[in-house]
């Protein structure tokens, strides 16, 4: 069998993800360095639009190319540890090379939108720069105290893996003195307490889980799929049935409500792939919290704000945001995990 290559794997998510063919990043060994990776990824991208430009495209229209292409780099990286994390392998050399390789081609499309799109600032959207560069995150560490469903009692801290001196790294899956270190993706993650290899198994994949749902809701909110729902101005358990379409007597209940405070039906916009796909996310992490903790709202909640706090893409805006939609879809969600017999007689 051949060696996996995970600079490959994230290539040809990219490609997929860009229109092109699956293997058409595909090159020697030395090719999948991030820094080769990174400058055919901008190589077609920046092409692509200065061929349209010279034929004659304004900027609204290389503004959205631009936005689809970002869009398209977002889902392929999301793809791409998905993939990797799954087979385990996300760690370490691995996972430096896949964030470098994120981060030089963040760089160079903030360059690319500068140099193609001058204009881009001035116009009633967000300029193209700002949407592409990176923030200083909001927070570089964060800590929570969780009692599991045995009572045990832990504390869980979690950090960028970059964050940590190396000398207190240890191998996925070895035990510390004091604790326990898991890296999952870029997170290096300490636990004190006592913590069963089920409980690991649990707490693992809701920390990949989070980190994928902040991957969707920053390609959701690029694309305004999440303001069209906040503006419907519904509670929790109108704008989760909205969003995972439960049942057509939701639908109905979310239009007459939407029509006591609009005065019309809702815009069918308002229910969209990027909010469906990211409710069915959260509700998959909120069941993997529900295995670990009898309050897996509570603690879901808590990592989806630190971990969105550490990522560089979310300003204080965009984590505002996020969290005004984290906890309306939670507080209609939880009742699904927490009870559900309940929610299957209402749903009938």
């Amino acid at each position: 069998m051949p060696r996996l290559d995970p600079q490959q794997t994230l290539a040809n998510r990219l490609a997929e993800r860009l229109g092109l063919e699956k293997a058409s990043l595909n090159g020697k060994a030395d090719d999948f360095a991030p820094a080769k990776v990174a400058e055919r990824i901008l190589g077609f991208i920046g092409g692509r639009l200065e061929s349209q430009k010279a034929a004659g495209a304004d900027t609204t229209e290389l503004q959205k190319m631009y936005d689809q292409a970002a869009k398209g780099v977002e889902q392929g990286f999301k793809e791409a540890r998905k993939i990797l994390d799954g087979m385990g392998v996300l760690g370490g050399n691995i996972a430096a090379d896949i964030d470098k390789t994120y981060e030089l081609i963040q760089t160079g499309m903030k360059d690319m939108a500068e140099r193609l799109l001058p204009q881009a600032s001035d116009a009633n959207q967000p300029s193209l720069s700002a949407n592409a560069s990176r923030f200083e995150a909001q927070s570089q560490t964060f800590d929570l105290s969780v009692t599991t469903r045995e009572g045990d009692r832990l504390r869980i801290s979690v950090a960028q893996a970059s964050s940590r001196a190396s000398s207190s790294q240890v191998e996925a899956g070895g035990t510390q003195a004091q604790g326990q270190s898991i890296q999952v993706g870029g997170w290096q993650v300490e636990v004190e307490g006592d913590l069963n290899d089920q409980e690991r198994k649990a707490l693992e994949q809701l920390l990949g889980e989070v980190q994928g749902l902040s991957d969707q809701f920053y390609s959701g909110d690029y694309a305004g799929a999440f303001d069209r729902a906040l503006e419907l101005n519904l509670d929790g358990g109108q704008l989760a049935s909205m969003s995972l379409n439960l049942t057509q007597t939701s639908v109905r209940q979310v239009n007459e409500t939407y029509g006591r405070v609009a005065g019309q039906e809702a815009p069918s916009s308002a229910v969209n792939s990027d909010l469906r796909e990211y409710a069915d996310g959260l509700l998959e992490a909120l069941r993997t919290a529900n295995d670990l903790t009898s309050s897996p709202s509570d603690l879901l909640r808590d990592l989806l704000k630190g971990g969105m706090a550490m990522d560089d893409r979310f300003d204080q805006g965009r984590l505002d945001k996020a969290m005004s939609l984290n906890d309306l879809l939670l507080e209609g969600l939880k009742g699904q995990v927490e009870n559900p017999a309940e929610q299957a007689v209402d749903s009938e």
